[in-house]
């Protein structure tokens, strides 16, 4: 885990107004690992943020919509069909992105002024980094 940390610590450190950055497993929700500097994002709120992700991802309601996509479609095997997510609050951007080689998500928070741009660019470049240490 502590590569993982590495990692969220990495991205992190080139976003600029970046809160923190974890990475979710898909299978039960649980932190794979994080990094930020904020105090009062404690474990329970880490563990509330990525309860939400997991949701967002692999959560019951979105389960239920794949099974059915699946079976509309005629195929025989559920696919994970969610690849991205973007969500604003009133003070933060929370970038998310599916790695479906190690089935999890990265998910980037940010202040509201962070650029879109550079968000979207280190978690894309954090992807390799993620499915090698988990290799």
């Amino acid at each position: 885990m502590e590569n993982i940390n590495n990692i969220c610590k990495q991205v992190f450190g080139n976003v600029t107004g970046a809160l923190a950055c974890a990475l979710v497993n898909l299978e039960n929700g649980e932190v794979r690992g994080v990094y930020h500097e904020t105090p009062y994002f404690d474990q329970a709120y880490i563990d509330l943020v990525s309860a939400a992700a997991f949701n967002m991802f692999a959560g019951e309601n979105i389960r239920h919509i794949e099974e059915r996509l699946a079976r509309q479609r005629g195929h025989s095997s559920l696919e994970r069909t969610i690849q991205e997510g973007f969500m604003t609050t009133t003070r933060t951007f929370h970038f998310m992105a599916r790695i479906p080689q190690v089935d999890s998500v990265v998910v980037l928070v940010t202040k509201r002024d962070t650029l879109q741009g550079a968000g979207w660019a280190q978690v894309r470049k954090a992807i390799p980094l993620f499915v090698e240490a988990l290799a």
